[in-house]
């Protein structure tokens, strides 16, 4: 079998890693300006985790655990890319805006 790398599977690595070197900046400056107080963040993290979780865990059930492509193709063609759209522009939004962190903080 032939491997080839497509573009999207490029660019996926592309964003995951703008997101982790974000994470690496961030979070030393995070801990230099709050100092001690540190330990909040992470409590009130694990608190909107445990929601979003459940919230997860809800969606899949209800969606009887099948992706959001399938689930949106299973709709008429202009509902699929009209409801499509969003996700795509919220992801890509996302991505520049993370990759404009990156510059400003160095």
């Amino acid at each position: 079998m032939k491997y080839t790398l497509r573009f999207i599977s490029i660019l996926y690595v592309l964003l995951l890693s703008v997101g982790l070197f974000s994470h690496v900046e961030i979070i030393p400056a995070l801990l230099s300006t709050v100092k001690r107080d540190a330990w909040i963040s992470v409590i009130l993290a694990i608190f909107v985790l445990f929601i979003l979780i459940f919230l997860l865990y809800k969606m899949i059930t209800i969606i009887d655990r099948q992706s959001i492509i399938e689930l949106l193709k299973d709709q008429r063609k202009l509902t699929y890319y009209i409801l499509l759209f969003p996700i795509s522009l919220y992801l890509l939004f996302n991505a520049f805006i993370t990759a404009k962190d990156i510059v400003i903080v160095n």
